[in-house]
Formats: C-alpha cells, sequence, structure tokens
C-alpha cells in the first residue's frame, strides 16, 4: 500500500512539475532526441522489418492451414482475386482487356462456389472460368467453369473470327 500511494504521488508531483516547466521540459527532451536520433531511428527501422518479416510468415503459414483445411474454397478465392485485379486494378497485367473496356465483376465467393458446383469444375482436369457473352460483365448467369483447353480454342475461334472480319 505504501509504495503504490508513494508512487501515485510521485506521478502526481511530476505531471504537475511538467506542467509548470513545459518549455523546458520540452528543451530537454529535444536535446536528448537530438543526441541519440541515429539509435532511435535505427531501432524503429528494425522493429518495422521484424514485424513485417514476422507477419509475412505469420499470414504465409495461416494461407496454408487454409488451404490444407479448404482446398477447393481456398482455390476459389484465388481465382475471384485474380479476376477482380483483372477488372479493377490498373497496374494489373490484364487490365486493358477486361476494367479497361468496362467489364466488371459482380461475382462473390458464394456465387463462384454455386458455380462451380453447378458445373462439375471439380471433374474437371484443369477448370477455367469463361464468360458466355464476352463482352459482359462477371455475373452468375455470363459464367460457367469450362476445361481450360476449350475456352482457350473458343478464344482463338473468336480472335480469329474478328481478325477475317477487320480484313
Amino acid at each position: 500500500k505504501y509504495y503504490h500511494r508513494t508512487k501515485a504521488r510521485w506521478t502526481v508531483y511530476a505531471r504537475q512539475w511538467r506542467r509548470k516547466n513545459a518549455e523546458r521540459s520540452l528543451a530537454s527532451h529535444r536535446a536528448w532526441f537530438l543526441a541519440n536520433k541515429e539509435h532511435i531511428y535505427e531501432q524503429r527501422k528494425r522493429c518495422r522489418q521484424t514485424n513485417k518479416e514476422h507477419y509475412r510468415e505469420y499470414s504465409r503459414q495461416q494461407n496454408l492451414k487454409y488451404q490444407a483445411r479448404h482446398p477447393i474454397r481456398f482455390a476459389l478465392y484465388k481465382r475471384l482475386s485474380i479476376i477482380r485485379q483483372r477488372c479493377k486494378n490498373p497496374r494489373y497485367k490484364d487490365y486493358p482487356r477486361y476494367g479497361g473496356i468496362g467489364i466488371r465483376c459482380f461475382l462473390t465467393i458464394n456465387e463462384l462456389q454455386e458455380l462451380w458446383d453447378r458445373d462439375g469444375a471439380a471433374k474437371m482436369k484443369w477448370a477455367s472460368i469463361d464468360r458466355i457473352n464476352p463482352k459482359g460483365h462477371y455475373t452468375l448467369k455470363n459464367c460457367r467453369f469450362l476445361e481450360f483447353t476449350e475456352n482457350v480454342s473458343r478464344a482463338s475461334k473468336r480472335r480469329w473470327a474478328q481478325h477475317k472480319r477487320g480484313k
């Protein structure tokens, strides 16, 4: 009890002294900071670096755990993430062919799961998402899962038809 009372009393005294001598307190703090500047910045940098590395490792481990427990759901999240990048991120390599021409993603993870089940994508060797109307948005009605080879051949046929029309 004595320790806590004394500590509380000294805390009050210190607070009162800082109020009365604010300029003097601030000046001494600045002087101390300037004397220890390099050390403080180095320590902050080390802490940030350590936290980044720790967070990267932790998130990687969590990803692997989730992937092990929910392999299909994880794959769908990755696909949805790629679709959203195509449509929203101007720095993404495929943006000019998707978001750049106005195609948007209106799919949710649950709708993507519904598509996966509806089209039997789990039985496919390499499932790939396809838009039925190539000029339409990513919606539940306009999307389906196809074999990758079939999807690629559809796209090349479409390009060939556009090329012939252009001549």
